[in-house]
């Protein structure tokens, strides 16, 4: 028997993980226990379960989630770090905003962090700073992606195994 494709819906669920956490102010939905990573295994699953003969075990879902978090992780990275790069000007703006309601010690540390900030080359917020919380950022979504696989296999795959006889 010819094996089920899993690249399709690895695709779709790493396009689903990838835009959506990478596209300022939807990415919010990730601070919802990472919502759109979850969402993306779970399409992902569920569109192996849909094209797939046979009972798809919690592995093989696994497996397919994993693949969709891999490539989420690999749009977040390489084009969520320059969409943050371009928006650290605004953010830095906001944060200027947000001191007045703050007490003096954070307003302080936010002054602080905007002067060490504006004090560093786009090279050195790349390397000391961005890379590494998309790094984890995306080993986060890696991770999420392929839970919300394991419960796709829960909420949609509804066969059960065929009894020893009928094998």
């Amino acid at each position: 028997m010819a094996e089920t494709d899993r690249n399709h819906p690895a695709l779709i669920g790493g396009l689903i993980v990838g835009i959506l956490s990478t596209l300022p102010l939807v990415k919010l939905g990730n601070l919802f226990f990472c919502m759109w990573a979850l969402l993306g295994g779970a399409v992902a699953a569920r569109m192996y379960i849909q094209s797939s003969p046979k009972r798809v075990t919690y592995a093989e879902a696994a497996r397919v989630a994993g693949q969709a978090g891999l490539l989420g992780a690999v749009i977040n990275v390489f084009i969520g770090m320059p969409i943050e790069l371009a928006m650290l000007p605004a953010g830095m703006k906001w944060l200027e905003g947000a001191m007045a309601t703050m007490t003096a010690v954070q307003q302080q540390q936010i002054k602080e962090a905007l002067e060490l900030l504006r004090g560093m080359t786009t090279g050195e917020i790349v390397l000391g700073f961005l890379l590494p919380v998309a790094l984890l950022g995306a080993t986060v979504l890696f991770g999420f992606t392929i839970l919300g696989g394991v419960l796709g296999v829960t909420l949609f795959e509804k066969r059960r195994d065929l009894p020893e006889e009928e094998r």
